[in-house]
């Protein structure tokens, strides 16, 4: 006996499936190196405050120390995706087909994200920063931090760097990190010091997992690898270049990229009968206005192998 499911039916449950979908975290954590704020307008301004005054000893005469004030300004951008799985497909699926173009079509939003920040870590030689010059300088300078090197280089002896070779970098750009200063002159990650993160190509991966995570490297006990908080590969950054890699001072509050969100994404899908006879299939559309922006280059190096 044949058994014909209605299109509506099916349209449904591929709807139900990308509104639980979009409910999910998304697979590639980038928390550790994004601030999110919110936004409530279209262009918003923002105060640049750097760090807070420093504390001293009080001996009956109070220091009140102005924030160092840059504006940022960031403009929202509105993504989407339309798309509509043909009738002919929601008609004849009897294996999931339409199930796994919804399934699709959720992977490439959720990669938006994942894409755009790493198009801020490829473009940050030219791209600016707060203190108008680009994000990875050799030259940074705001308020008494003196100069601050985000752009590193590291020597390796071959073609490809050998884990040791990884462990050493991640050493010399840990210690770099622990020496930038804000624009009051204090230490800017004292308070991250036990928790930095690496974001590398994914041809790097096995790499820095085995450099951060192994017990022992070329003879030694690993015992600073071990420490440090988490590697995240992207994939995105090998197109440019699979030989840098950068370290963020991800225990900090403050961020190296700022995630502005003005309207969290939206789902609509066209489910109805009659909608998928005018539409000629399910009609979906998801949009959100947001932005990816430079933030606090004291938060993160970049470093090339050469």
């Amino acid at each position: 006996m044949s058994h014909t499911t209605s299109t509506a039916l099916i349209a449904a449950g591929v709807n139900r499936d990308i509104r639980l979908g979009m409910q999910d975290p998304p697979t590639v954590d980038l928390s550790p190196l994004v601030q999110v704020v919110n936004s409530k307008t279209k262009s918003e301004t923002y105060a640049w405050m750097g760090a807070a005054p420093p504390v001293y000893e009080y001996t009956g005469h109070q220091l009140v120390e102005p924030f160092y004030n840059f504006q940022l300004t960031i403009v929202d951008s509105e993504w989407r995706m339309a798309a509509i799985i043909h009738r002919d497909l929601l008609e004849d699926d009897q294996t999931g087909e339409a199930k796994n173009a919804g399934a699709k079509m959720l992977e490439a939003w959720k990669s938006k994200d994942r894409v755009q920040l790493a198009a801020l870590l490829t473009g940050g030689g030219s791209n600016l920063a707060f203190d108008g010059i680009s994000f990875f300088n050799d030259a940074h300078s705001f308020g008494s931090s003196g100069t601050i090197d985000n752009d590193m280089t590291y020597d390796m002896a071959g073609a490809v760097p050998t884990s040791a070779e990884v462990l050493a970098a991640l050493g010399d750009a840990y210690g770099r990190l622990s020496i930038f200063k804000d624009d009051q002159g204090e230490i800017a990650n004292g308070t991250a010091i036990e928790k930095f993160t690496v974001v590398c190509p994914a041809s790097l991966y096995a790499k820095f997992v085995e450099a951060t995570q192994a017990a022992i490297i070329a003879n030694t006990s690993n015992v600073f690898g071990q420490r440090f908080a988490g590697v995240i590969p992207l994939p995105d950054l090998d197109a440019t270049s699979t030989l840098t890699f950068y370290v963020i001072a991800s225990g900090a509050t403050a961020k190296p990229f700022i995630h502005t969100m003005r309207v969290k994404q939206q789902y609509i899908a066209w489910t109805e009968d009659k909608d998928i006879d005018q539409n000629e299939g399910l009609k979906i559309v998801i949009r959100e206005r947001s932005k990816f922006s430079n933030g606090d280059f004291t938060k993160i190096v970049r470093v090339l192998f050469n």
